[in-house]
């Protein structure tokens, strides 16, 4: 019974440390971007790279100084051509540090788990090994 509890406690503890990481990473993540300002840009240049990969080129101005960006966007729809005016955001504290799509913590706060998973599952089968070895 002992070994059987602690077959599940440690996957468990590994995936709630997990879920705490991921949820730390998220916060400071969002909290990075929360202050981030939208600009007006013209796209000056747009080359397809795969299939539906398309390398996005842009001008913006920031309080009276142009900047440039580039990004790989995936878009399947022939949105924002050459000369279109898009929206950007910027970080106004480093007015180069732009991205084309809205800023967001993304899959950085599922990093933790593609580590804990792996490892919940071999310490979790590890000690039922060891449990079925106890029996005989």
């Amino acid at each position: 019974m002992k070994n059987n509890r602690q077959a599940i406690i440690y996957p468990v503890i590994i995936l709630l440390l997990a879920a705490i990481c991921s949820a730390v990473i998220y916060c400071v993540k969002t909290a990075k971007y929360e202050d981030w300002q939208t600009a007006e840009a013209v796209v000056v240049q747009r080359d397809a790279l795969r299939k539906h990969s398309h390398r996005v080129c842009f001008t913006y101005t920031v309080d009276g100084v142009q900047y440039s960006g580039s990004e790989v966007w995936k878009d399947t729809a022939d949105r924002n051509p050459v000369g279109s005016i898009t929206t950007v955001w910027y970080d106004p504290e480093q007015p180069s540090m732009v991205r084309y799509g809205k800023p967001s913590p993304g899959f950085d706060a599922c990093a933790p788990f593609f580590l804990a998973v792996p490892l919940s599952i071999g310490v979790f089968l590890y000690n039922r090994r060891g449990e079925r070895a106890v029996r005989l």
